[in-house]
């Protein structure tokens, strides 16, 4: 090999070494020209991303072909942490304070010469105190700084697409008149703001969110907008809603606000039957659904029967036929609520297809406490001791009937069992003066419904010439599961009072049972008579009567006796027996009351004086003249 040869196979050799770094993705010394890594052009759409809400810029990882070379005694660094996202306002807002500094203005050939109306400084505390507001601060002042008018000249040539033009203002700064409006240019405007003088797509899009008449823009709707797989969840209440369920009547903390269904109905039943008449979701979605419209499976006063609770607490044998006495009891009770349960039923068909007036059904129960006056949302109303108002409900056991309301309140009456025994009185003379038969369930309360002297009212009340009943019937239904029909008229009272709101006085509140479809009894004082036990406890110790084991009793005219059943079966026969003192009369009414009850003098005096400001002046005449008594105990913190 020749000389020329040599050179030659040297001279390719160095140029195939050449070719194998000529990638940049290969070779470690590659870079891009200068003219390659920089634009003198800057995006519009970057600015208009940062004012609505920047997001973050992460530099290009490095390739995967560039593996760093070190030596022995460099030191290994470990690489750098991730970037993480700005999750509070006040780091974005910190974030864009920094990538928006103010640039260049308009320069001095500016027809407005606007560098010379605003200082370098004023202009960076305009900037500063626009990227401290929020977003919709932020488009809220951009809307007010920048004027929206008719285009005064228009082209000659032609259709011209422009018909408005901007005017772009700038307040005063640190300057004596701080505040004063200066009209600037749009690049001014834009650049004072720390954006680029080309990007008047932010203003724009500001701009044309809202009329030109309209206060303030539209917000901003990112993260607003319904996504397309949410579920409709008014089917889902609606389909709820068609399993009826009831309101709880013996758990008063929660009722008329707490729902129950059937213990035969199960969430799964229902969810499947959802998903195929209606349309497919997960049973968690159908199970929140009725957790959030507050309703329970639970059993229908399971929760409340001290019986049933005894009994859930009481451990279960392994042997199906167990025996003992906590079972036997359970056994008992629940037959009998099932034959109470059954027997209202068959009054509650009997009086939708009773076609006389000669038989009366009804169910009556006295509600909860209500307080007077009712101001929702004022706290001092909450701390102030007011007045209680009484309501005793008949309610007609079928959905046709008419529902009646004894009302009364504790300036008047108390709810002693001779004030209880009033309200059935009025009840009997005002609403079933010709009624045959009256037939009422009830109960099981000792206090109101089920004690001796009541038991002789009703003996009177039956022998009496006021009305024209042959008898009077009293239905118990078993402790803890005693829901009937007045409570729904309850319900329904509470829904109207929350739906009135602000409940002054007596005459609101009067109002507000009218519109829960109720007959109103006003009780005066005139109406309470005093009513007197006339029992005998030795002829009722020796004839062996005991009110627990009275499930239905009945009184009949001609008779002083009380006639009983054990329970609600129908192959029951009644029983009689006696219970009043041969000397006592029931053919005489008692007198009626003279003077009302009246309240302590600085329970009145506080209504008065803390609540009766917040009141129409319409509506201080009935709490101006309530009458006090200061020998009457406050029935907040008494029964009696």
């Amino acid at each position: 090999m020749n000389a020329e040869e040599a050179l030659e196979l040297l001279q390719m050799q160095l140029d195939s070494e050449s070719e194998e770094y000529d990638d940049e993705d290969r070779d470690p010394s590659y870079s891009l020209p200068k003219a390659r890594q920089s634009s003198d052009t800057e995006s519009c759409d970057k600015d208009t991303d940062q004012l609505d809400d920047s997001r973050d810029s992460t530099p290009p990882s490095p390739s995967q072909h560039e593996v760093p070379q070190h030596t022995e005694d460099e030191p290994v660094t470990a690489p750098p942490r991730k970037k993480k996202r700005l999750r509070t306002e006040k780091e974005r807002n910190e974030r864009d304070t920094i990538s928006h500094g103010v640039k260049d203005g308009c320069g001095d050939a500016c027809k407005m010469a606007c560098n010379q109306k605003f200082t370098i400084e004023q202009r960076h505390q305009i900037n500063k105190s626009f990227w401290e507001l929020t977003l919709d601060e932020r488009r809220k002042w951009v809307w007010s700084n920048v004027r929206q008018m008719k285009s005064k000249r228009t082209t000659t040539q032609g259709d011209s697409r422009r018909g408005k033009t901007f005017q772009y203002q700038l307040r005063k700064v640190l300057t004596e008149d701080d505040g004063s409006i200066v009209n600037v240019c749009k690049v001014f405007f834009l650049t004072t703001l720390g954006y680029n003088k080309r990007s008047d797509g932010v203003i724009m899009r500001i701009l044309n969110s809202a009329p030109p008449e309209a206060l303030s823009p539209a917000p901003d709707m990112r993260g607003k907008h319904a996504p397309k797989n949410k579920i409709d969840v008014m089917e889902i209440q609606r389909h709820i809603k068609s399993f009826n369920p009831v309101v709880h009547h013996y758990r008063r903390e929660h009722a008329p606000n707490r729902l129950y269904l059937p213990s035969d109905i199960t969430i799964t039943d229902m969810h499947k039957d959802f998903c195929q008449n209606v349309f497919a979701i997960s049973r968690e979605s159908y199970r929140k659904q009725v957790a959030e419209m507050n309703i329970s499976f639970a059993v229908l006063g399971g929760e409340e029967c001290e019986t049933c609770k005894k009994f859930n607490i009481h451990s279960k044998t392994k042997d199906p036929d167990c025996d003992c006495d906590t079972c036997k009891s359970q056994t008992d009770h629940n037959r009998q609520s099932e034959f109470a349960r059954k027997a209202y039923k068959r009054d509650q068909a009997a009086s939708l297809s009773s076609q006389t007036n000669t038989t009366s059904y009804a169910s009556v129960d006295l509600q909860k406490v209500i307080m007077l006056p009712r101001l929702p949302g004022v706290k001092s109303c909450m701390f102030t001791k007011r007045i209680i108002a009484f309501n005793e409900t008949f309610a007609a056991l079928g959905a046709a009937g008419k529902n009646t309301t004894v009302v009364w309140h504790e300036a008047i009456a108390g709810r002693l069992a001779q004030d209880i025994c009033s309200t059935y009185w009025n009840f009997f003379v005002e609403k079933q003066r010709d009624t045959e038969h009256i037939v009422l369930w009830a109960d099981n309360c000792s206090a109101q419904n089920k004690n001796w002297q009541f038991f002789t009212f009703l003996a009177s009340a039956v022998n009496s010439n006021w009305i024209a009943a042959k008898t009077i019937r009293m239905n118990y239904l078993v402790t803890g599961h005693t829901f009937m029909s007045a409570d729904s008229v309850h319900s329904a009272i509470e829904r109207e009072l929350k739906k009135k709101g602000d409940c002054c006085d007596w005459q609101d509140f009067t109002s507000v049972l009218e519109n829960a479809n109720c007959g109103v009894i006003n009780m005066a004082v005139q109406n309470f008579l005093e009513w007197r036990d006339g029992s005998n406890r030795t002829t009722i110790s020796r004839s062996g009567l005991k009110l627990a084991n009275m499930a239905v009793v009945e009184f009949r005219r001609g008779s002083r006796s009380v006639f009983f059943k054990p329970s609600h079966q129908p192959s029951d026969e009644f029983e009689e027996g006696e219970f009043l003192k041969k000397t006592f009369s029931i053919e005489t009414l008692p007198a009626s009351r003279t003077q009302p009850r009246g309240i302590p003098s600085l329970k009145r005096a506080d209504i008065i004086k803390i609540l009766c400001p917040m009141m129409p002046e319409s509506r201080r005449t009935f709490w101006n003249n309530l009458p006090s008594n200061d020998t009457s105990l406050d029935l907040i913190d008494n029964f009696v």
